[in-house]
């Protein structure tokens, strides 16, 4: 069967920074990162560090609202979350 084209690309960092992603920089032809909240909540200086370097970021698993009022202040471009209502409710609520 033929397997269909990923649509989109980025690279999911998990638990740790690794020392690429400290600088914001991705591999070349990557233009999203996705990070895990509690990397956001410890460093949320590496959000504008891959902002800085024109990268868009992904923040998951983010349920919590005021992690998901963080994400907000950081200019985080998407939020994964199992509370898809609470999330919506809440970036329209706080604009």
């Amino acid at each position: 069967a033929d397997q269909a084209e990923p649509v989109g690309v980025g690279d999911l960092v998990e638990g740790i920074v690794p020392a690429i992603a400290i600088d914001g920089s991705l591999p070349k032809g990557i233009g999203a990162v996705g990070l895990d909240v509690r990397i956001v909540r410890k460093k949320p200086k590496v959000v504008e560090r891959f902002h800085r370097q024109g990268h868009a970021v992904h923040v998951w698993t983010v349920d919590d609202e005021a992690d998901m009022d963080l994400c907000r202040e950081l200019g985080v471009q998407v939020i994964i979350t199992n509370r898809p209502g609470v999330a919506v409710d809440r970036m329209r609520a706080t604009r």
